[in-house]
């Protein structure tokens, strides 16, 4: 069986499908083999959808790599303040 005969027996999905399925795929929790060929058949011919994964997965990234960094002091100290005065 070719490649195209294997893509065109996926089940397509709409958008809002695949937006609900967009951060367990970001995050590698889209496991089974059928929900993440849907997802991706998708996002392979719906341009709104992929610029959104693109997107969403550069966003993830980014905070992943920013929870790593240790919180200045002064800045601590300036949140803490702030919360007193309430």
């Amino acid at each position: 069986m070719s490649k195209k005969t294997d893509q065109a027996e996926i089940e397509e999905i709409d958008c809002l499908e695949a937006i609900d399925s967009l951060y367990a795929y970001l995050d590698g929790e889209l496991d089974d083999a059928q929900s993440l060929a849907r997802f991706t058949k998708h996002i392979s011919h719906c341009r709104s959808c992929y610029s959104r994964s693109e997107f969403e997965g550069v966003l993830t990234e980014r905070i992943r790599r920013s929870g790593k960094d240790k919180t200045p002091a002064s800045l601590k100290n300036r949140l803490r303040n702030l919360m007193d005065n309430f």
